[in-house]
Parts: C-alpha cells; structure tokens; sequence
C-alpha cells in the first residue's frame, strides 16, 4: 500500500515539475516573421512580390522588453522602429512624445502576446506618422508564436 502511493505521489509531483517547467519555459525573447505578399506598381501594371516582415523580442530586467520590427507595405513603403516597452498589465507598452512645430504628438505602441501570436497595436497611429512610409501602417500586424 505505501509503495503504491509513494508511486502515484512521485508519479504526480514528476508530471506537475514537467508541465510547470515547460510553461515558464515559454519566453517572448526571439526573431519573429511574418511572410505575405505586397504590389508594386511598375507604372503599367501592378506586381505582387513575397516579403517577409521582422520581429525581433527580447526580455530584459524589470519586465521590460526591448522590441525592434521592420515591415513592408504597398509599392515599397516601410515602417521601422524600435525601443524599450514596459510591460503594463497583460501588455507591453512604448510611449514616446514629440515636440515639433509647437505642436507635440505621441506615438503609444502596445505589444500584446497570446499563446499564439504577437500583436502590435499602434493607438491612434501615432507611430505610423512618425515610423512609416506613405502606405505604412503598424497597427493590427500579427507574427504567429512558434
């Protein structure tokens, strides 16, 4: 009797170590793409052409996360940009203000993480007006987590 239940209890605490190892295994730290197609026009007609976007995530002290992404849109038009998000609740959130023409803005980036993807939320696309081209665009960009 006490053999048996000093398996199933060993049996139990083995597979709860497995399980709980591998859920704190899961780090957001990585190189993330994202692979679609876009169009170019040529002056005559409108190409399509394979890019793939970059998402490159990595944890540092004090939950922070130093995040970088370069993304592709119609005829060429990018948005790059990178920094350090401070992780606020259940997201990752970069803010920086900018001061020009007596005017100030705000780019406000959140960076959501799921078990299955990685979402960028521009608020009010401020950073699209400051990291983007014309046709550029961050928010709603999606990477699939591996």
């Amino acid at each position: 009797m006490f053999s048996r239940l000093s398996n199933t209890f060993l049996f139990t605490f083995l597979f709860l170590v497995i399980v709980l190892n591998s859920l704190s295994a899961q780090t957001i730290t990585g190189s993330y793409t994202n692979t679609h197609e876009i169009s170019f026009f040529d002056g005559y007609d409108w190409i399509e052409t394979e890019v793939a976007d970059s998402l490159i995530l990595t944890e540092i002290e004090n939950d922070s996360l130093h995040f970088e992404f370069y993304l592709f849109h119609t005829n060429g038009h990018t948005c790059s940009m990178d920094g350090i998000a401070a992780k606020i609740d259940s997201v990752y959130e970069y803010i920086e203000i900018f001061d020009e023409d007596d005017q100030s803005s705000e780019c406000k980036l959140q960076i959501i993480i799921n078990d299955s993807e990685i979402i960028l939320n521009d608020i009010d696309n401020g950073c699209m007006i400051q990291y983007c081209g014309m046709r550029g665009y961050i928010n709603g960009i999606t990477f699939r987590r591996n």
